[in-house]
């Protein structure tokens, strides 16, 4: 049985657990560490037992890549939160959210396996890949994985003068002057990223778009061309057939083009199509209504059969991106795989602001962990972590960063049958003794959804879903305040 109370500041968790109770602690709250909750509450080989999850998140806000890694133009697809309140609801004597907690920092592996009698780690990514290319370094070689953080109000964690906020504002403030825009990759978050640059704003209003955000996308007053660059072709686009589908719908700002001549398969591509089926039939048929551009307009172009080699400094500021320098590609069959090979031809595209989207990247959290730095990936069999007993992990540190949010249905189910297979209670002291510990006001969910309504109300004057709060310090006021 659980029950809470507040005491100071903090908001702790008394636990009286039975000797047939199993202890779980999922780190991380994205839909990884849901689904997995799910699994380890529904599993049969379980039934027989009383599982009590606790779910560590560093921020006081569950939810992760839904709430923050979501283009906040889709809240049809933020709506599996329905789903996760309703498993919180449903089990509140038996699952405890404790928010503010970052594992590698707050929490240790070792303090986790102390306390529970099996942890699943869950925690996904939080840096992205590089290309390894000359003049990366340069001012307007920029991640888009830190504008998509940006445009989705990912909140300050550290208390900085000036705030991470106003660092980003005054960045973009200055990199908007550009006139042609690179996206490096083909992806969803690539699509995601030219979209929010070149949508029409007052279709963006309505979300969940911090105002600083739409200020200063307000302010793009020389964008021409969004160039999003791929090195194969059309045929090995990574984007889902929705994703693109949106990009027909830019108008009246800005104009999706693509150049029916990429759009001439090879005998290759041709062989290729068939093999990969309807979906990138789909794909295509999206690409060749898009065969005009408007030089009126904001063009974003999709562009095929180029890898690029360096970033070029500007002519007239060497600290800059003036161009980048492309190697034209063509495909090749290696074994039962195409791939792109380069041709010793080369072409440059001027552009003054560039965004690599080529893929995140995981870190190792705690040095007890095996992790596989080339993959990225904590190093598991099935979900079970190599040499650490009872650990298990779930998600992109398990799998890589790949798949949309439902690939983590599966991907828990794998885990959890897995873990099923030798978990036993123990008693050890769980949730309770793991707040025992921790120093810093937590927040649980009861907490939470303080923060939740006080973002609802705010939104509601200006028309919005939400006006997300932008800095930890200030959740943590609102999910304290009596």
């Amino acid at each position: 049985m659980l029950r809470r109370f507040t005491s100071g500041r903090k908001l702790y968790s008394q636990c009286r657990y039975t000797s047939n109770d199993i202890k779980a602690c999922i780190v991380g709250s994205g839909p990884a560490g849901f689904y997995t909750a799910k699994q380890l509450f529904k599993h049969p080989q379980l039934s027989d037992k009383n599982v009590h999850i606790t779910m560590l998140e560093r921020l006081p806000t569950p939810y992760g890549l839904v709430r923050y890694g979501v283009a906040p133009d889709h809240p049809e697809v933020k709506n599996v939160i329905h789903d996760f309140e309703k498993l919180i609801q449903s089990n509140q004597d038996k699952f405890t959210f404790v928010g503010n907690v970052e594992f590698g920092k707050d929490v240790l592996w070792k303090d986790l396996h102390n306390h529970f009698d099996v942890i699943v780690l869950s925690y996904g990514v939080d840096s992205d890949a590089k290309l390894g290319i000359p003049g990366e370094d340069l001012i307007g070689v920029e991640s888009a994985r830190e504008f998509v953080n940006w445009y989705n109000g990912f909140p300050e964690l550290a208390q900085e003068t000036p705030s991470w906020f106003e660092k980003a504002n005054a960045k973009y403030t200055e990199l908007f002057n550009a006139k042609n825009i690179c996206i490096i990759g083909q992806g969803n978050v690539a699509l995601d990223v030219a979209r929010i640059l070149s949508k029409d704003l007052e279709n963006l209003k309505q979300f969940d778009v911090p105002d600083h955000v739409l200020t200063l996308l307000a302010q793009l007053p020389s964008l021409k061309n969004i160039f999003v660059v791929g090195r194969r072709g059309p045929v090995q686009s990574a984007c889902t057939t929705k994703e693109l589908r949106e990009m027909k719908n830019l108008l009246p700002r800005s104009k999706f083009y693509v150049n029916p001549k990429d759009l001439n398969l090879s005998p290759l591509e041709q062989e290729e199509l068939e093999k990969i089926g309807r979906a990138q039939k789909r794909l295509l048929e999206i690409m060749r209504v898009c065969d005009t551009p408007d030089e009126s307009l904001i063009n974003v172009q999709l562009l095929f059969y180029l890898s690029p080699v360096e970033f070029i400094a500007s002519s007239s500021d060497p600290t800059r991106l003036g161009a980048i320098r492309f190697e034209k590609t063509k495909l090749e069959k290696n074994g039962n795989n195409v791939q792109a090979k380069g041709t010793g031809e080369f072409e440059t595209i001027p552009c003054e602001l560039a965004f690599r989207s080529i893929g995140y990247k995981s870190e190792n959290k705690d040095p007890d962990i095996p992790f596989d730095t080339r993959r990225g990936i904590i190093k598991n069999e099935n979900g079970r972590v190599v040499g650490l007993p009872d650990t298990f992990v779930a998600g992109w540190i398990k799998r890589g960063p790949s798949g949309v949010i439902a690939t983590s249905i599966h991907d828990a189910e794998e885990t959890v049958n897995e873990l099923v297979k030798d978990v036993k209670p123990s008693n050890k002291g769980g949730v309770q003794a793991l707040l025992k510990q921790i120093k810093q006001p937590v927040v649980h969910y009861e907490h939470y959804k303080k923060i939740d309504v006080h973002e609802i109300e705010k939104g509601k004057p200006v028309g919005k879903l939400r006006e997300k709060v932008l800095r930890v310090a200030e959740m943590l006021e609102i999910a304290h305040k009596l």
